[in-house]
């Protein structure tokens, strides 16, 4: 019917156009869009609890870009104020896993969502002789779960992506060797630092 009216867009961000509606007709102006956020996801295995992670966003085009990005409690994110180009993105932090994910954005095409798998959480340590030498080929078991790993020849071991563990525990096994008690946090939303097993 006859009247005014203000036309926007929902999913770019341009300026509002007003216009009338005079004999059943009108004229709108053109619609400027200045930004079209990227929204997206990062998808949690079942039993796992969602929660914030921190991303980072790099360019291919442009190695001095760099954008930290922050999902909220259910994983999703948006970011904005992008330029036409070719993306990365991927966890922030080292000891979190996160399939990492290339987009491009384009002037022709529609943003389409962004998705990235959680993937777990990565442990790392070192089994060390007293004198601060690496042991290799040492059996590093993690239960429940009964995980095993070895060590590498600097004694250096790693459980690659791992997920909720509420009462981890570290076993360690060479033949005639006796190392110490190694207790660890639950195994949740936070990387667990550097492990050193004498």
């Amino acid at each position: 019917p006859p009247g005014e009216y203000t036309v926007s867009l929902k999913d770019a961000v341009a300026e509002p156009k007003k216009f009338k509606i005079v004999d059943q007709s009108a004229k709108i102006e053109e619609l400027v869009i200045t930004d079209w956020p990227q929204n997206g996801v990062v998808n949690f295995p079942e039993g796992t609890k969602p929660h914030s992670v921190s991303l980072v966003l790099t360019s291919h085009d442009n190695s001095d870009f760099k954008m930290d990005v922050k999902t909220e409690e259910n994983g999703r994110f948006s970011i904005k104020g992008l330029h036409v180009g070719s993306y990365q993105l991927k966890s922030a932090v080292e000891d979190i896993v996160l399939s990492s994910l290339s987009f491009t954005i384009s002037a022709k095409e529609n943003p389409k969502p962004l998705t990235l798998r959680y993937e777990g959480i990565r442990i790392h340590g070192t089994v060390l002789y007293p004198n601060g030498e690496g042991l290799a080929n040492v059996n590093v078991k993690l239960t429940p779960g009964n995980i095993q790993t070895t060590t590498d020849d600097k004694g250096n071991f790693v459980f690659s992506a791992l997920h909720q563990i509420s009462q981890p525990h570290l076993e360690f096994s060479y033949p005639y060797h006796k190392f110490s008690e190694t207790e660890i946090p639950s195994i949740e939303e936070k990387p667990i630092p550097h492990i050193k097993v004498n």
